[in-house]
């Protein structure tokens, strides 16, 4: 008696032989391992931190948060170093601030925004990181 094994929806690459036939065996071969896909890198970092906590964790997460989502600085490839803080007693919010790109670092100076509104203030600052991001080219640092 002979005995055909089939795959008629293609699951499993089967070798046929008549004595695997007779015997009602055949041998699959092993799947192929697949690799997971790994992860895209989140490109240059961000870091803006307030180093004497003057203003909201939540505000520095914000702005970190929304110049990291920057696709134009993304393809850049410009990183970001900042500082911010608020003085209280002139209602101002001061940014300290660097760019840096392939081991080229460019200090960008202090920006003080008169604001008397958090958002605004972070606005404004989001606002000068962009231009300065557009206006760098590929071989030179731009800031102002």
């Amino acid at each position: 008696m002979l005995f055909a094994q089939q795959d008629i929806f293609g699951l499993r690459n089967v070798t046929h032989s008549v004595a695997d036939a007779s015997s009602g065996q055949s041998s699959a071969e092993e799947p192929a391992v697949v690799e997971a896909a790994k992860a895209a890198t989140e490109g240059p970092p961000v870091h803006i931190a307030s180093p004497d906590e003057s203003v909201s964790r939540e505000f520095v997460d914000s702005l970190n948060d929304t110049i990291t989502r920057d696709r134009t600085r993304l393809a850049s490839g410009i990183a970001l170093d900042g500082e911010v803080r608020a003085l209280p007693a002139s209602g101002d919010y001061r940014f300290t601030w660097a760019i840096a790109r392939n081991g080229d670092k460019l200090w960008c100076g202090v920006m003080t925004s008169p604001s008397k509104s958090v958002a605004s203030a972070g606005h404004e600052f989001v606002r000068a990181v962009e231009g300065a991001i557009k206006r760098s080219t590929p071989d030179r640092l731009v800031c102002l």
